[in-house]
């Protein structure tokens, strides 16, 4: 899902991310999953077109989900600084698209294109990419808290920053922290 070397700060937004991603897992399939950043900012009130149509602005985290049909897509992003960027892509039937777009810089868009019906060897031999997470209550960082991963991907501690990091296979993933 993260391609860190690319996109190293768009690992700040995977916490947002697995959440939003998870809280339309269920039947979520054909859809759209787009973060916009300046740099390593996130940008909040961009305007997205999909194949010409409006289809909203990106919230806080910079991210948009729309509904996808099958074939090929062009993205227009325009932020209210006046940065834009597009993006060409293809999809097939009941496939995910995730996208990540940096208007600060002159690296293509990251775009991933899965199903969530891929073998468990598609799933060994996927890309993996590096999760970390931060732990706050309000601006307090919360050291020693273990954090569990689902789908087998087992658990990780932070450290004293309340920082921890695990490098998995792409995917969809609810993160769970006891006691918070």
């Amino acid at each position: 899902m993260i391609n860190a070397p690319r996109f190293p700060h768009a690992t700040r937004g995977l916490l947002a991310a697995l959440t939003f991603l998870t809280s339309f897992a269920t039947l979520a399939d054909d859809e759209l999953l787009l973060y916009v950043y300046d740099g390593a900012t996130p940008v909040e009130g961009a305007s997205v077109a999909l194949d010409g149509t409006e289809v909203g602005v990106t919230r806080r985290d910079g991210s948009l989900m729309a509904d996808l049909s099958e074939g090929q897509h062009t993205i227009l992003v325009s932020a209210p600084s006046g940065k834009t960027g597009n993006v060409r892509f293809a999809a097939g039937s009941g496939q995910l698209v995730d996208v990540i777009s940096d208007l600060g810089s002159a690296v293509p868009a990251y775009v991933e294109v899965y199903s969530r019906l891929e073998s468990s060897a598609d799933r060994r031999m996927a890309p993996t990419g590096k999760l970390q997470v931060t732990v706050r209550v309000g601006a307090e960082v919360i050291p020693d808290q273990t954090i569990e991963i689902s789908g087998g991907q087992g658990s990780i501690v932070t450290d004293g920053e309340g920082v921890a990091a695990v490098v998995i296979p792409r995917g969809i993933y609810r993160l769970s922290i006891e006691g918070l």
